[in-house]
């Protein structure tokens, strides 16, 4: 019996969320505060858009990625 497997890929921009072509998708890289490097594939578009725009969605990601303290947990470990 032969087995058979097959990739699909989809590629969006992150600004607006549309399909794209992957080869009109520009990626575009930058430094965060907290100093993990970010990226961002944007479309045609999008990159006629103001750069603030860009910088919002990134600090957007930026702090909901962020790393969240625990809360202590209560009788773990005892």
């Amino acid at each position: 019996m032969a087995v058979r497997t097959e990739t699909v890929q989809f590629h969006t921009c992150d600004l607006c969320g549309q399909d794209s072509e992957e080869a009109g998708l520009v990626r575009l890289y930058g430094a965060l505060q907290s100093g993990r490097r970010a990226q961002a594939d944007v479309c045609p578009a999008c990159q006629q858009r103001p750069i603030a725009e860009l910088v919002a969605w990134l600090d957007s990601k930026q702090r909901e990625t962020a790393l969240r303290p625990l809360r202590s947990l209560r009788g773990v470990g005892r």
